[in-house]
């Protein structure tokens, strides 16, 4: 028994199979060549479909692929697309467009501008379509059009999607049902006159007549980035907003200048001449450079200033002559700029005409710090001093008694007593960080070493029992500085190096010792910190403060529960 395909689909326009209950199975190739001013990818009448559902696919090479699903409708006079999907590896390639002309739509694929500059023409399309019949007919002659079938439409088609200065291109008008002769004013927008050639910015299309406009792009030697020419009709009698756009590529870039300095010579000596040269490129005969030097002062120069001018093509070159000064003064770096900061050049100069030897005193120690109990090497050092020289030096910033009961003036002699051993005294007292400061008598040398107050007085031992009243006080009982200590959030005082010992029995409310009045864990000290801090029912918190100040012990969760902590 034969089986009659036909019950179910048919050959339907534009090579799709028709399926009876009205779907379409699209047709996936041939494929097409992508162009630069354009490829046309599909056309169909108005008057058998108003939209279609495309699948579009570009394949430049292995790095540059892309897919692009997208929707259009259509009428007699205008056409709309939207790209909903779009899928590419990096960059969009294609750029979508759509008219009507004669009531025939027209899809339109153009080569995107890439980053890199490159062109894509030359690129493989193919396309699939699903196409929606049109399920009513094509409206009547809207008033006022002509007298075709149709309402009047206008179209403006460019030749390219881009172009380069220096390269034309021209604004096509597409009429239908629009009468010989008809003016069609139009405005340019996105660039100026002087970037299509002096051009006007607004004109007349005459229908029939004068069609095309053709406009050069200016090769304007200036860096202005790209510019997208604009082309819109003043009024589309259809209600429309009808627009071409060509992007302009800024090829003829305003061309680099460059400014260089160069030396002859890149080391010399005292009494040497050396020639700075300036060399340009791109910069104006007679255009004026003002420079300074650095790094010399005026007296190291016999011949040469610190400052004056190139002038390009007159004074390119300026030579400069170093003095022999008879000075000792190290090597040093004439630099030189020009003040538009666009170039610099340096030459090093070696100081060949030095003055007599001057003697030079320095002195080193062992330790940066040392703490009581310790102790510390002062070193002398000395160049162009006779040996046996006396250097007496006086000490300051401690007392004999800091240093062992050593003296606090003495004597380097050069070359046999060059170093000094001082011992620091562990005093146990608490007196603070000390400096000692041991200066030469003849005022060329100094040198500190810091001592850190490590043997302190020793503190008392105060012991405090905590309890509560409830949630509203801590109760204690026990003794500090000022004697007893009792009753609810009493303040406890005691000195620094002090060791306070809080025994705990207050269950549920965890006691912190803390530099601010709050609940929490937030805030507890560091100086230093304490042991055991947040101990409620059991345990000991201690803690010996080495900074005076007023801290708090609060209850981690009930603010009533505070006192204060008196350091001296």
């Amino acid at each position: 028994m034969a089986f009659d395909i036909s019950k179910f689909f048919r050959k339907g326009q534009n090579n799709t199979i028709e399926f009876r209950g009205g779907s379409n199975l699209s047709y996936a190739g041939p494929s097409a060549t992508l162009v630069e001013n354009g490829t046309e990818l599909d056309r169909w009448y108005v008057g058998s479909y108003f939209g279609v559902e495309y699948t579009i696919a570009c394949d430049v090479n292995s790095a540059r692929k892309e897919i692009i699903k997208c929707l259009c409708t259509a009428s007699t006079s205008t056409a709309n697309i939207v790209i909903y999907g779009r899928s590419n590896l990096g960059n969009d390639l294609l750029q979508l467009e759509v008219e009507v002309t004669d009531a025939y739509f027209k899809l339109m694929a153009y080569p995107r501008v890439q980053d890199d500059s490159t062109s894509i023409a030359g690129a493989k399309i193919i396309h699939s379509a699903n196409y929606y019949a049109t399920l009513n007919e094509p409206g009547p002659v809207i008033a006022g059009s002509s007298s075709s079938a149709y309402s009047p439409t206008y179209t403006l088609s460019r030749s390219t999607s881009q172009a380069n200065e220096g390269q034309s291109f021209s604004i096509t008008l597409i009429t239908t049902n629009v009468n010989a002769g008809t003016t069609v004013p139009f405005t340019i927008t996105g660039v100026q006159s002087a970037d299509i050639g002096g051009a006007n910015l607004t004109g007349n299309f005459i229908t029939g007549t004068t069609d095309t406009f053709t406009y050069p792009v200016t090769a304007d030697l200036s860096s202005e980035g790209p510019e997208t020419f604009t082309m819109t009709l003043d009024g589309d009698p259809g209600g429309n907003t009808t627009s071409a756009a060509v992007l302009f590529n800024d090829t003829s870039q305003t061309p680099a200048v460059s400014y260089t300095l160069t030396s002859n010579l890149s080391n010399v000596n005292e009494g040497d001449t050396f020639r700075i040269t300036l060399t340009t490129g791109n910069v104006d005969p007679g255009e004026t450079l003002d420079y300074t030097v650095t790094g010399v002062t005026a007296a190291d120069l016999t011949q040469g200033n610190l400052t004056g001018s190139f002038v390009v093509g007159t004074t390119d070159y300026f030579d400069f002559t170093l003095a022999e000064d008879t000075t000792t003064e190290g090597v040093e770096s004439f630099n030189i700029q020009l003040n538009n900061g666009q170039a610099t050049a340096q030459v090093q100069i070696a100081d060949t005409s030095q003055a007599a030897a001057v003697a030079s005193y320095s002195l080193g120690r062992s330790a940066a710090t040392v703490n009581e109990g310790g102790s510390f090497t002062i070193t002398l050092t000395t160049e162009n001093v006779a040996n046996g020289t006396s250097l007496p030096y006086t000490i300051t910033g401690v007392t004999s008694a800091d240093i062992g009961g050593g003296a606090l003036t003495g004597d380097f002699i050069v070359g046999s007593q060059e170093s000094r051993v001082f011992s620091v005294t562990a005093d146990s007292t608490t007196e603070g960080t000390e400096t000692f400061q041991l200066a030469l008598d003849n005022g060329e040398a100094t040198v500190g070493v810091t001592i850190n107050d490590t043997s302190i007085t020793p503190g008392n031992n105060y012991t405090i029992t905590v309890g509560n009243a409830g949630s509203g006080a801590y109760t204690m009982s026990g003794t500090d500085r000022n004697g007893a200590v009792s009753g609810n959030n009493p303040t406890i005082n005691i000195n620094t190096n002090d060791n306070l010992t809080l025994t705990m029995n207050a269950a549920g409310h965890p006691l912190y010792i803390k530099t601010t009045n709050s609940t929490g864990t937030s805030y507890q000290v560091t100086t230093p910190a304490a042991v055991n801090q947040g101990a409620s029912s059991s345990g000991n918190i201690t803690w010996t403060p080495n900074a005076t100040g007023t801290y708090h012990y609060n209850c981690q969760y009930h603010s009533s529960m505070h006192g204060l902590i008196v350091v001296s």
